[in-house]
């Protein structure tokens, strides 16, 4: 392993090391959630259910289970980027939007995705989801994913940016976060 390769090691353990000192805790007000998975894992996940990994996401992180909480989100581009990111693409054909009864877990703890914006509101757990607590709601196949991150579902830039600017420089996490979920649910 070359100085380059192990750098980039310890600021990627360093960077979770710093997330997980920085984590916050959210409560849903919605009782579904969704999760975006390869078909490769969908027999495993309805037998199963859904177990924290720390592979097949966009960025290292410890074993979670990333859901988002706005059903009409860019899970095309999730999908899309997931699939240009993934180790096994000549074995994907399609992915699936699982929706995830929240009312079934209530007794899991979630966390706020610091990747969320407008578009994609994020949040993680790190305990396992049963198989019961899971529907399959939709399916993508590969060949109708994008090529490039810049989708007709992302939100308009203009929009973001005006949620962003109202929250001001001295604003924190937890602000932007609760001023997010606010303009989510009055939509």
């Amino acid at each position: 392993m070359n100085l380059h390769e192990n750098i980039h090691r310890i600021k990627t353990v360093m960077g979770i090391l710093t997330e997980e000192q920085n984590e916050v805790e959210v409560y849903p007000s919605t009782s579904k959630a969704y999760h975006l998975t390869p078909d490769i894992y969908i027999n495993s996940i309805k037998k199963n259910g859904l177990t924290p990994k720390s592979e097949s996401k966009l960025s290292s992180h410890p074993e979670r289970i990333y859901l988002y909480l706005n059903p009409e989100s860019s899970y095309k581009t999730l999908a899309s980027d997931l699939w240009n990111s993934s180790k096994h693409k000549e074995n994907i054909k399609n992915y699936y939007v699982l929706e995830i009864d929240l009312n079934q877990i209530s007794g899991h703890t979630f966390y706020q995705d610091p990747e969320s914006f407008l578009g994609y509101i994020g949040i993680y757990t790190k305990q396992g989801i049963p198989s019961s607590a899971i529907h399959v709601v939709k399916t993508i196949p590969v060949q109708d994913l994008p090529s490039s991150s810049v989708l007709d579902d992302e939100p308009e830039d203009e929009e973001f940016k005006k949620v962003m600017q109202s929250f001001g420089d001295d604003s924190d996490d937890t602000n932007k976060w609760d001023e997010i979920l606010k303009r989510m649910e009055q939509q």
